[in-house]
Parts: structure tokens; C-alpha cells; sequence
């Protein structure tokens, strides 16, 4: 799975922090035997392409290879591979259930009727008005 990840046009899509032509980088070496460089691709990872929880286009193309990696028992640290998938699953979700309980408020929420002078809406009734001023009409 992992070799396939060129077959992606990442520089189409962004990060946090511009252009993810990097983030192929960062998914290789989360499954690097050396544990410094893993965590480094991990934290670059989150920092850019999960940024404060965000899930930008490059996030979501990355989740085959994470699912892959965290489904491959002999790659390294799967756990925080796991954890990733966690973090960026209940991000997408708390945002999307944010979005539906604002869609919920918007609806429900009517904004007041303006009420219109008889005069100015054409429903004027003067007849009725007709004699009530004393019998002066």
C-alpha cells in the first residue's frame, strides 16, 4: 500500500500550513524502524495535516495508508498509528455534529415578521371606519 502513495497528486491538495507535497514523506516514515524519525513523521502530521484537530483534503487521502499501516503487524508503533485514526474519526465527527446542531439552530430559529401598516399592504379596510368618527362621514 505504502507504494502507492506517488500515485497521488498531493501537491493538488494543502495542509495547515500550504502545499502537501510533504505528507507522503511524513507516511513513510511513520513506518520507519528508527523511533525518532517515526515520531517526527507523526508529529509533522499532526502539525500540518491535522492541525488543531482539522481534517483538510491530504487527511482524508492519507487514510488508506494509515489504515494500512495500522492494520500491518509488522509495522512499528501501530498503537500511536491507531491514535492518529482516533483523533482525526472524532474530530470528523464533533465537527460534523457541530455543523448539524447549527443547522438544527438555524431552523429553528425564525426570525420575527415584520408587520406592515395596513395602508402599505393594500389590506386597508376603511369601511368599517366609515361613521365612527362621531357621524362626521
Amino acid at each position: 500500500m505504502i507504494n502507492e502513495l506517488d500515485s497521488i497528486d498531493w501537491s493538488s491538495m494543502s495542509h495547515a500550513y500550504g502545499p502537501a507535497g510533504d505528507v507522503p514523506v511524513w507516511l513513510r516514515e511513520m513506518a520507519a524502524a528508527d523511533p525518532s524519525v517515526r515520531d517526527k513523521a507523526l508529529g509533522h502530521f499532526y502539525s500540518a495535516a491535522h492541525h488543531q484537530g482539522d481534517v483538510h483534503a491530504c487527511t482524508t487521502a492519507s487514510l488508506p495508508f494509515l489504515f494500512a499501516l495500522a492494520d500491518d503487524p509488522a509495522a512499528p508503533d501501530r498503537a500511536s498509528i491507531v491514535e492518529l485514526l482516533l483523533s482525526i474519526g472524532r474530530e470528523s465527527v464533533d465537527r460534523d455534529d457541530d455543523r448539524r446542531v447549527a443547522a438544527q439552530h438555524r431552523t429553528r430559529i425564525r426570525r420575527p415578521r415584520r408587520r406592515r401598516h395596513p395602508l402599505l399592504t393594500g389590506r386597508h379596510h376603511l369601511d368599517g371606519l366609515h361613521g365612527q368618527r362621531g357621524g362626521d362621514a
